[in-house]
């Protein structure tokens, strides 16, 4: 059985919908990726070729890969199956983000149905923070609203960029942006930090992607592939 698929099958769950953030730290809890590739990897001790200053041989230790090329080229397409399935989850989780009051609901709706600026680079972001603003009205109509919404990642960050970058006119729009920055803003960085943790599984799988990568470009592995 491919090693991403056994994974898939004992250790990720999968969804339908929305990813919750107890479903993504329970993968990261159960998938070690240094135990998914430690059996694969070996350490080696080598000469480099010249002394060093005091006339010493120079040592050093280079990770292999316990295959051939093609193992370690299928090891490597595995594992950035499973970095795409949790880039995915990552992406459809909803973050809490205690707003305070409908009022600040509203200015914000009305900011960016009307007065946010937007250029190439941030069109589409601004789009979905939107979409995703709207789909919050109804909780925020209920009588039973505790003041909270719930945004993806990706749409938290665009809302504090724009509540950073916002530039209006005059003590009345002044006087709105404040409530919104006391109200929306606490809210909203504690949401970016859950993202920045929830995100660092997935860097965590690049960076030693990354390493694979070297691995293969040096030709540290083992073996010889059966060639036609």
């Amino acid at each position: 059985m491919p090693l991403y698929i056994s994974i898939i099958n004992k250790k990720a769950t999968m969804i339908e919908n929305t990813t919750t953030i107890e479903t993504l730290d329970n993968e990261k809890d159960e998938y070690s990726f240094e135990s998914l590739i430690s059996d694969f990897i070996i350490e080696e001790e080598i000469t480099l070729s010249g002394p060093d200053a005091d006339g010493n041989e120079r040592k050093q230790i280079v990770k292999k890969f316990n295959g051939t090329k093609d193992e370690l080229k299928d090891k490597i397409q595995e594992i950035e199956a499973y970095a795409d399935d949790i880039l995915m989850k990552t992406q459809s989780i909803e973050y809490e983000i205690d707003i305070k009051e409908s009022a600040s609901f509203n200015w914000v709706k009305n900011y960016l149905q009307k007065d946010v600026p937007y250029g190439n680079a941030t069109a589409i972001s601004l789009l979905s923070l939107q979409n995703n603003w709207q789909a919050e009205r109804d909780r925020v109509k209920s009588k039973e609203w505790d003041g909270k919404i719930y945004l993806r990642g990706a749409n938290i960050t665009a809302l504090w960029t724009m509540l950073k970058d916002f530039k209006g006119t005059g003590m009345s729009q002044a006087r709105g942006y404040l409530q919104v920055i006391a109200n929306v803003g606490q809210g909203c960085q504690t949401a970016m930090v859950k993202v920045q943790n929830d995100t660092q599984h997935l860097r965590d799988i690049h960076t030693e992607l990354h390493q694979l990568d070297e691995i293969l470009q040096m030709g540290n592995y083992n073996g010889i592939d059966n060639e036609n």
